[in-house]
């Protein structure tokens, strides 16, 4: 069993405790002390957290973590602008060595999502950045929505034109309606694999997530999801101005994803201030900008204006409920996921280092050691 002692825990779920144990066992959280109660066994792995920060592991919300070509899967056929059937899962490497990057920053999970080349590019999921010695993947959730994109295709022999996309993002949406309707199902005994990739979206209300770059593309995709009753999740690659964003605020409702690195200063003034009431969470876009900056990028939203609890859980609690995840990853609790950082100093300050590492019960990183 491992046994965490001691330590400031900052359990994302409204707790916080001072000098508490947390054991696991099993790849969960066993249970959580308020006091440093618990005497060890003599086989228990024991971290002594005292004067230090326990907090969930930091999950990064859009990533092309892993996606290096040296696995090619389906997420590369790249000359197919629509594929909902393509998957990241299938083309992640766990050897990367951007993984071993996260651990070393507190970020434990990572969303891998295919890139914005393709207007409908396919099937997101969710890793864990620690696989062991094998070469297989930690999964937490290997289909977790579809990723759409407005942004336009880039390359010479791009056939697509800008103004075109969200006509081909509606027209695909309304054949995938009519194919999943019970009668044209039956009656002409159709089977599309590529259709059939957004039951989950259509049906059981996974996540849409829809990249936008600017305030047209933001209306439209806020009107495809109105319009198609998506659960969608807005993807914002770049916040040039915030003006340009300020419809996203009278609307509250629609969930998005941000990299403040790609805000200019005085933007990210204007921008913070404005977040604390909105449902969002914070993303590295690696590998634009690397996966260990996570909490840089957040303690900059921090500094800029953003609460601090609003900090912590946009890249805790919201990612996880983004991805529907949130009984196994983004919170401290007796049964969740034994996914667990602990730092010397708040986490969000740049200063602040990640002394132990442990992703389902195991420590994977220990300052100059780890098992990656």
């Amino acid at each position: 069993m491992l046994v965490i002692k001691n330590g400031k825990i900052v359990t994302m779920t409204g707790r916080l405790i001072d000098g508490g144990d947390i054991l696991t066992e099993n790849g969960v959280i066993r249970e959580i002390h308020d006091t440093s109660e618990y005497e060890p066994h003599s086989d228990d792995t024991v971290i002594d957290a005292t004067d230090c920060f326990v907090f969930p592991g930091f999950i990064d919300m859009h990533t092309h973590c892993g996606l290096d070509g040296t696995r090619l899967g389906d997420v590369y056929l790249k000359e197919r602008f629509i594929a909902p059937e393509a998957s990241t899962y299938k083309s992640i490497n766990p050897q990367n060595e951007a993984f071993y990057d996260c651990i070393c920053s507190g970020v434990t999970s990572v969303m891998v999502a295919p890139f914005d080349e393709q207007i409908v590019g396919g099937k997101c999921c969710v890793v864990k950045t620690y696989s062991g010695d094998n070469n297989s993947l930690n999964t937490v959730s290997e289909f977790c929505g579809i990723k759409f994109s407005l942004c336009g295709m880039s390359g010479e022999d791009s056939v697509v034109l800008p103004d075109s996309i969200p006509r081909f993002i509606k027209k695909e949406l309304r054949s995938a309606l009519e194919y999943i309707s019970p009668n044209t199902h039956m009656l002409q005994g159709l089977m599309s694999p590529a259709l059939d990739s957004y039951k989950p979206m259509l049906l059981e209300k996974m996540p849409a997530f829809i990249s936008v770059s600017d305030e047209m593309q933001l209306s439209i995709a806020e009107s495809i999801i109105k319009d198609f009753n998506l659960n969608g999740v807005l993807v914002l690659r770049s916040v040039e101005n915030t003006p340009a964003y300020s419809s996203l605020f009278e609307n509250k409702k629609t969930p998005f994803i941000i990299n403040p690195i790609n805000m200019g200063a005085s933007c990210r003034k204007q921008f913070s201030s404005s977040l604390t009431t909105q449902d969002f969470a914070v993303s590295s876009y690696h590998p634009h900008v690397s996966s260990d900056m996570l909490p840089v990028n957040t303690g900059m939203l921090v500094r800029d204006g953003l609460d601090m609890q609003s900090g912590f859980e946009s890249i805790t609690t919201k990612p996880a409920q983004i991805c529907r995840l949130y009984d196994k990853i983004g919170s401290l609790s007796v049964g969740m996921d034994a996914d667990i950082v602990v730092w010397n100093d708040n986490p969000l300050e740049v200063l602040s280092n990640v002394l132990y590492t442990v992703i389902d019960g195991k420590v994977v990183y220990s300052g100059e050691s780890q098992s990656f």
